[in-house]
């Protein structure tokens, strides 16, 4: 029912990785300067939201704290 398949010269298909770096997309996203400059203002902004409690660490609606 199953063929063997050793020696046949047959390649694994690529992984996801592999086929995400070979794909014109990305190549085409790197070449974009417009592409590459959002896509850095939006990594900023998540960086900036991922450390905002550290910059600001005090509630500022907490009249306790005031």
């Amino acid at each position: 029912m199953m063929e063997d398949r050793a020696g046949t010269g047959m390649t694994p298909p690529p992984s996801r990785i592999q086929r995400i770096l070979a794909s014109d997309f990305l190549f085409d996203f790197r070449r974009a300067p417009l592409a590459m400059l959002a896509a850095s203002i939006v990594a900023f902004l998540f960086l900036v939201a991922l450390l905002a409690p550290l910059v600001a660490p005090t509630n500022p609606f907490d009249p306790a704290s005031l």
